[in-house]
C-alpha cells in the first residue's frame, strides 16, 4: 500500500510538473485561483490520470515480483534436490563433473535462501523444505536405481542438464 502511495504521489507530482511547464501559465503574483478555477484547470482529471497510471503499475509490479520470487525458490529447491540425491544414481553422476554438481547444488541452496528471505519465509522453513527436496529425490533416484531403466535414466540426465543450465548466478551475486 506504500508503494502504491508513493508511487502516486510521484506521478501526480511529476504531472504537474508537465502541466505547469506545458500548460497555462499565470504570473507569480497572481492571486492563488479559487477553487472553481482550480477545477477548470482538470486538477482532478490530473488527479484520476496519475491514479489510473501509477496504482494499477505498483500493484502490478509487487504481483510480478512476488511471482518471479515464489518461482525462483520452487525451481532452486528442486534442482537442489535433484543434484544432491545424484549419489543414489551412479550411472547419471558418472555422466558429470562432480564440481560443477556441487557448485551448482550450493547456487540453488543459496538462491533458495535468498528468495525465501525476500518472500519472508522461516530460516527453518527453507532449510525443511530443501531436506524434504533432497529425501524426495533421494528416494525416487533409490527406486530408479534398482530397475535399471536406461530410458528412466537418460530422463533424469535430461533434468539434470536443465538443471545444471538454467542455474542463475546471477541471484546469488545480485545485491539488493
Amino acid at each position: 500500500m506504500v508503494k502504491a502511495v508513493t508511487w502516486l504521489l510521484c506521478t501526480y507530482l511529476a504531472l504537474k510538473l508537465v502541466q505547469y511547464v506545458f500548460g497555462g501559465r499565470r504570473a507569480f503574483r497572481d492571486v492563488e485561483p479559487r477553487l472553481r478555477d482550480t477545477l477548470l484547470r482538470g486538477e482532478p482529471t490530473l488527479f484520476a490520470v496519475a491514479f489510473a497510471l501509477s496504482v494499477p503499475t505498483a500493484f502490478w509490479s509487487s504481483w510480478y515480483l512476488h511471482r518471479g520470487y515464489s518461482r525462483g525458490f520452487q525451481l532452486s529447491t528442486d534442482c537442489y534436490g535433484k543434484l544432491r540425491a545424484l549419489t543414489e544414481l551412479p550411472d547419471v553422476r558418472r555422466r558429470f563433473d562432480s564440481w560443477k554438481i556441487y557448485e551448482a547444488a550450493g547456487g540453488a541452496g543459496q538462491v533458495a535462501a535468498l528468495t525465501g528471505q525476500w518472500l519472508k519465509f522461516q530460516p527453518g522453513f527453507v532449510t525443511k523444505t530443501l531436506a524434504d527436496k533432497m529425501r524426495f529425490y533421494s528416494g525416487r533416484y533409490a527406486l530408479l536405481a534398482r530397475q535399471r531403466d536406461p530410458r528412466k535414466n537418460q530422463d533424469q540426465v535430461a533434468a539434470v542438464e536443465r538443471c545444471l543450465n538454467e542455474s542463475p548466478p546471477e541471484l546469488v551475486t545480485a545485491d539488493f
